[in-house]
């Protein structure tokens, strides 16, 4: 009885540890496509020779973005809208950086915890999305204007 009892156990664990391995291999290929995706419009389309930094951002379109170096060397951002296909490339000097977009954030929002930053397109805006954390753990989204820093939009008690 109990040898029975271990083995229905054991099948139980095994069973579950394929279906968790099953779900994680399943969540972590939709970012590599994206990225593969877009990469493969920079390359193509834009001359990219080097990734350096990929971006997903998903509001009211979800935009896929890459920042690399062209043949010629020049930084570039390259944003790719997939349900459109519509890209357009982006000259890096004309957009703040991303440790920018976070020191911005961080002085906006003197009490939050600032995580991370996710560039892409908001509407017709290149926009930086900041993710932060309030001082009562709460989510929210901070919203810059991608080419000047200028703040537009907070988001936030997500």
């Amino acid at each position: 009885m109990k040898k029975r009892f271990v083995y229905i156990l054991l099948g139980i664990v095994i069973v579950l540890n394929i279906g968790i391995w099953g779900i994680y291999i399943q969540s972590q290929s939709f970012p590599a496509k994206a990225q593969s995706k877009a990469q493969a419009v920079a390359e193509k389309q834009y001359s990219l020779d080097q990734l350096e930094k990929f971006y997903m951002f998903n509001r009211s379109q979800t935009t896929y973005t890459i920042l690399g170096k062209k043949t010629d060397g020049t930084e570039i951002y390259v944003v790719y809208q997939p349900e459109t296909k519509a890209s357009q490339e982006i000259p890096a000097k004309q957009v703040i950086s991303e440790d920018q977009a976070l020191a911005i954030a961080s002085y906006d929002l003197p009490d939050a915890t600032v995580r991370e930053a996710t560039l892409g397109m908001d509407g017709e805006q290149l926009s930086w999305e900041v993710s932060f954390k309030d001082k009562d753990g709460q989510i929210g989204y901070h919203y810059l204007n991608a080419t000047d820093g200028m703040w537009y939009e907070t988001v936030n008690d997500l």
